[in-house]
């Protein structure tokens, strides 16, 4: 923009923009009178605005600037002819010296310079009460926030949402570069056991552990316009916990169990902590003797019989041996298991004392015993006398007589046995709960009792 008519033009320019022009954006020729008002002159190449006054048209000129931001540099002629320059600012901020050099050392704080958008921000230093400086208002364009859905997350996991797909911008044609327009993002949870964590523009949702429920989440965009809220719901939904860890009590790697003929119907307590469900849930543990006896058990204790470590001593020849025990927790809705802290435990059981007494043991007279553990599920041992070498059959029946199981034994020899029932029919498959009857048939002899199966 340029005037020189010596005398004759007096431009009054108001509420221009002058920016990314070639030097000089502005100039005002010799002897030229100019009022210039709310003018923001910015990012031209150089110089933005230039007045040439040297009094060789003899015309005296005069160059007023009110409420003007001239951020780039101002090129002013001085000259004895020159009537007035005036810069003045609404707010009493001067802009340097009468000629206007350095005319200011304060930022602005436009909108969005880098794209071209001059409005000041309503806290700019350069808006009073009454009058503002520079060419445009004062406001910044906010984009608007949309609604953010509701989510659906599982307990102990966490959730992450990327909050730049809910802006919404009036114009995506232009390009909110500028570090002051960028908005910037808040979270906070209206319930505490739900942690929330922004970083740029990702929102990570976290619920503290074993918790499930319904939150609301604030999430808060800010720019340098002005902020705006949004609010949604965090279902966390529940999921079945497994147990928490337990310990060993005993036995220990020192322990030893010795059974002789005066104790062989005496048992070793096995004991384990208690192992807790965060959800409530009764904790059902599995008792497991080298993987060929299982118990169910809802205590931390379990008396191991030294008749059962007999009936599975498969090694004859050993009057001492090792037997791997171990115990998993789990609730009675789960497949899964938690093992006991350590792993198998070994206990060492020596039987000599047994052995050396045998001969001195050799039952009397038959006998047919109540079977251990009862009520069971699913192993149970039933122990028998036997007087004489002989073959037997056990027979199991439910309730209305019908034969579910038979299990024969040849030829065993005259002594103390057990057998361990697994609950399962001739064909291998576990049998409902309920009340069983079994049959032990030796020669000539029979004996019967009762068991309960649970489950």
């Amino acid at each position: 923009s340029k005037w020189e008519d010596y005398g004759i033009s007096s431009p009054i320019i108001s509420n221009c923009v002058f920016y990314e022009n070639a030097s000089p954006a502005v100039l005002i020729g010799e002897g030229v009178n100019g009022l210039l008002s709310n003018l923001t002159i910015a990012d031209n190449d150089t110089i933005g605005l230039q007045w040439k006054s040297t009094g060789v048209s003899n015309f005296q000129s005069s160059l007023v600037i009110n409420n003007s931001i001239i951020l780039d540099s101002l090129a002013l002629i001085d000259s004895v002819s020159a009537k007035e320059i005036k810069i003045n600012s609404s707010n009493g901020i001067s802009f340097g010296n009468k000629y206007g050099k350095n005319n200011t050392n304060i930022d602005p704080l436009f909108c969005y310079r880098e794209i071209g958008e001059y409005s000041l921000h309503n806290l700019s230093p350069l808006v009073s009460r009454s009058e503002f400086v520079g060419a445009l208002d004062v406001g910044c364009y906010t984009p608007k926030f949309d609604p953010i859905e509701n989510l659906t997350i599982l307990e102990d996991s966490k959730k992450q949402v990327f909050l730049s797909q809910y802006v919404n911008y009036a114009n995506p044609g232009l390009l909110y570069v500028s570090a002051m327009a960028s908005p910037t993002f808040s979270a906070k949870s209206l319930s505490s056991e739900i942690k929330t964590l922004v970083n740029n523009d990702t929102l990570t949702i976290t619920p503290d552990t074993n918790w499930n429920g319904t939150s609301e989440i604030l999430v808060t965009m800010k720019d340098i316009g002005d902020e705006e809220t949004s609010s949604f719901s965090v279902f966390v939904q529940g999921i079945n916990d497994l147990p928490q860890p337990f310990e060993w009590v005993y036995p220990t790697t020192l322990d030893t169990v010795q059974i002789s003929g005066e104790n062989s119907f005496d048992w070793v307590t096995i004991k384990w902590t208690k192992s807790i469900d965060p959800d409530g849930d009764e904790v059902v543990y599995w008792f497991n003797l080298d993987d060929t006896y299982y118990v169910s058990l809802s205590d931390t204790t379990y008396d191991l019989s030294h008749s059962v470590l007999l009936a599975n001593w498969y090694y004859d020849e050993l009057s001492a041996r090792t037997f791997n025990i171990t115990v998993s927790a789990m609730d009675q809705d789960q497949d899964s298991a938690v093992p006991i802290n350590g792993g198998p435990q070994e206990l060492f059981v020596n039987r000599y004392q047994f052995l050396s007494t045998n001969d001195d043991l050799t039952p009397k007279k038959f006998k047919l015993y109540q079977n251990s553990p009862n009520p069971f599920n699913p192993n149970t041992h039933i122990r028998f006398d036997l007087p004489k070498n002989e073959s037997i059959s056990l027979m199991i029946y439910n309730v209305v007589g019908k034969e579910v199981a038979q299990i024969k034994r040849d030829n065993l020899s005259a002594g103390q046995h057990v057998i361990n029932w697994k609950g399962q029919d001739q064909y291998g498959e576990r049998l409902p709960s309920g009340l069983y009857i079994y049959r032990l048939v030796a020669g000539n002899k029979i004996s019967t009792k009762k068991m309960l199966l649970l489950k």
